[in-house]
């Protein structure tokens, strides 16, 4: 579970060890991870950081395949992660990830203002949003998510290559938001990479 091979998941991690940093009275970092797939990032978590780590797949043959091969330490959910998120109690969870695609997009609902602010009321005070999002050259989606990002939270970020973050390739960026300002810094993790 220390080994993470894709570099968006590195980046997450990255911003992720800032605030476990930063929320240092916690014992435990509390997590859900919208969109579950194998739950190598949830179990990463789990790993790391302990906590409760909630896994969200809507793909039910999915999360019990992934539970009888891998047989992850998280609590796997099926659900819908929007309806899921809405209906997180208030200031329950350090860390929320979103990391759910259909086809190179993420859902437009996972993209809201309404969105985002069922997951900052989520949050526990001094919380992070962290998000794979899928770009083509432009980041429009990108520019479009920090833009209701920034209605919601007062500092936003991005992680990426900087080909990428020029906006003159498609691929996986990283944003995250929070209401403390935001440190990103995947060494001070000690990841080792693949």
């Amino acid at each position: 579970p220390e080994v993470l091979d894709y570099d968006y998941m590195q980046w997450i991690v990255g911003f992720a060890n800032s605030c476990a940093n930063a929320l240092a009275t916690a014992s435990a970092l509390n997590s859900v991870h919208l969109g579950a797939g194998g739950c190598a990032l949830p179990s990463f978590f789990a790993h790391r950081w302990g906590g409760r780590t909630t896994a969200v797949e809507k793909d039910a043959a999915l999360a019990k395949l992934v539970r009888q091969v891998f047989d992850p330490p998280v609590s796997i959910k099926t659900a819908d992660a929007r309806t899921f998120a809405h209906a997180l109690p208030p200031a329950s969870v350090h860390v929320i990830v979103r990391d759910v695609f259909a086809g190179p997009s993420t859902p437009s609902g996972l993209t809201t203002v309404e969105f985002y602010q069922a997951v900052h009321r989520a949050l526990h005070p001094g919380g992070l949003f962290v998000a794979n999002v899928g770009d083509y050259p432009g980041l429009s989606e990108t520019r479009a998510e920090l833009s209701g990002l920034r209605e919601i939270f007062r500092f936003t970020a991005v992680a990426g290559p900087v080909a990428r973050l020029m906006g003159r390739e498609y691929g996986n960026v990283v944003i995250a938001a929070s209401d403390p300002p935001l440190a990103f810094n995947p060494a001070a993790a000690g990841l080792r990479l693949s």
